[in-house]
């Protein structure tokens, strides 16, 4: 039941409809005090005008709070809820027909007047009941979860290129979670965005120049939190963008989204290098790991060959610094991603002249890696002896 509401907090609305139909059944008209309905009226008006008041106020000191800690933009979200403005139009409505009745009242009691304070009353019951539920729901909307997913709708094949950026206003939050280590909505909100491009990628069409602007959008942003995390030392918040960013990888090369996925790569060594630099070993191992991934699934395509003729060069020069700082969880990725590409080589159905640079510069790298691994780190030397061994003594 609790996920029921928790996926359609507005069914809580329900309480203030069963609070009416009880009383309504257990209460007797004729019990209502014929002499008394003037003071009962007027104390329910005042009961009403001083709660909507106090909600009202609650409800805005609530949405000035948030939006200082995380964004402007959830001004908008409050603004644009049905939840407020109804509960507004509810006592306002509530607070004329009391008023009304009370008006009227002088002119005498008949029956049709007994029935419209009978209303009175169980419109305040639910006026009253109706607090519960908009408490609930304004609770639910305000917590960073929440308002990433309603933000996160607008970033859709319309707008991801317009010029009011719908990305911009999660980042912000992200970047407001990062400063009070809110690990939780840095994820989120991370995790949002990488979902709607994943989304975007799978059923838009886009031209060569609409993905370098769509991955200049993107990846600027994630390039931006990435440094802002190395800066605070926040390694956890650099695994959590890597793994979106091989996930948009994989939608990317589905498609066959070229221009994004070279601007993957090279995101993805910048980040890779500013965390072997801070030793940050997880998170560069995961960099390396990453490439070798992207690499593999686009090594097929020979037009890719440059690319990882590049990212070749990257790995070698991470792999020097990370001997340096003795990060050997990174070392063991840079050798795990030759082998790995020495297999996609040696069966990809190519031209000699295509292959030959390619396995050149992997033999290199492999035998400075042995030399350099010689005496620090034994194992990863044989390792790299025995993959020259298995991949170019026949050569």
């Amino acid at each position: 039941m609790s996920s029921i509401i928790e996926r359609n907090p507005r069914l809580t609305y329900a309480i203030p409809i069963i609070s009416v139909i009880l009383l309504s059944l257990l209460i007797d008209p004729l019990s209502i005090q014929r002499e008394t309905p003037r003071y009962m009226l007027s104390a329910l008006i005042q009961s009403e005008a001083a709660i909507v008041a106090i909600v009202i106020t609650l409800s805005l000191v609530a949405v000035q709070l948030t939006a200082s800690s995380y964004s402007s933009r959830v001004i908008g979200i409050f603004r644009n809820s049905p939840d407020f403005w109804g509960l507004l139009v509810l006592y306002l409505f509530a607070i004329s027909l009391s008023s009304y009745i009370l008006e009227i009242i002088e002119v005498g009691y008949t029956p049709n007047l007994e029935i419209s304070i009978r209303m009175c009353f169980l419109l305040g019951v639910f006026c009253f009941s109706a607090l519960i539920p908009y408490t609930y729901i304004m609770l639910t909307m305000l917590s960073p979860s929440t308002i990433i997913g309603k933000l996160s709708r607008r970033i859709d094949e319309e707008n991801i290129l317009e010029a009011d950026d719908p990305i911009q206003p999660i980042i912000d939050i992200v970047l407001g979670s990062m400063m009070r280590y809110d690990f939780e909505t840095t994820k989120d909100g991370v995790g949002a965005v990488g979902e709607k491009i994943c989304t975007l990628l799978k059923l838009g069409e886009y031209e060569k120049e609409e993905e370098k602007r769509i991955s200049k959008r993107i990846f600027g942003h994630f390039s931006r939190i990435s440094k802002i995390a190395a800066a605070r030392e926040d390694e956890h918040s650099i695994l959590v963008i890597i793994e979106n960013i091989e996930n948009i990888s994989k939608a990317a090369a589905a498609n066959n989204f070229k221009e994004i996925l070279k601007s993957i790569l090279t995101l993805i060594n910048e980040i890779g290098r500013t965390a072997v630099e801070r030793r940050f070993e997880e998170g560069a191992a995961r960099a390396v790991e990453s490439q070798g991934m992207i690499v593999k699934k686009l090594v097929e395509e020979e037009e890719y060959l440059d690319r990882l003729m590049v990212t070749i060069g990257n790995i070698n020069e991470m792999g020097k610094i990370a001997l340096k700082k003795s990060l050997r969880e990174v070392l063991v990725q840079e050798i795990v991603f030759f082998e790995r590409i020495l297999e996609t080589i040696k069966k990809k159905e190519s031209a000699a002249e295509i292959k030959k640079p390619i396995m050149i510069i992997i033999k290199n790298s492999l035998e400075d890696l042995e030399k350099m691994t010689e005496n620090v780190a034994y194992d990863m030397s044989q390792w790299c002896s025995a993959i020259l061994s298995a991949n170019f003594n026949s050569n």
